[in-house]
């Protein structure tokens, strides 16, 4: 288990001024990566990340998540 690491973000982003609809809410993003250690130079990351969107992103009723994957070789 040492090799493996976890980490949780959540990101709040508000607009300084209203937009032309009065609106300044973006959105709350939350964040989960886990990092896995596959050898001393190598290093597997896999992220999900989920936005409940605010009414001055302009998506409607869209929520955007996105899932991504790194692979990170050091030497």
């Amino acid at each position: 288990m040492d090799k493996l690491t976890l980490t949780v973000d959540i990101w709040n982003a508000n607009l300084v001024e209203e937009n032309a609809a009065g609106d300044t809410e973006l959105g709350t993003e939350i964040d989960v990566a886990a990092s896995y250690q596959l050898l001393d130079d190598l290093k597997l990351k896999v992220v999900a990340a989920y936005l409940s969107a605010g009414d001055a992103t302009g998506g409607g009723d869209e929520n955007p998540t996105e899932l991504g994957a790194i692979l990170s070789l050091s030497f």
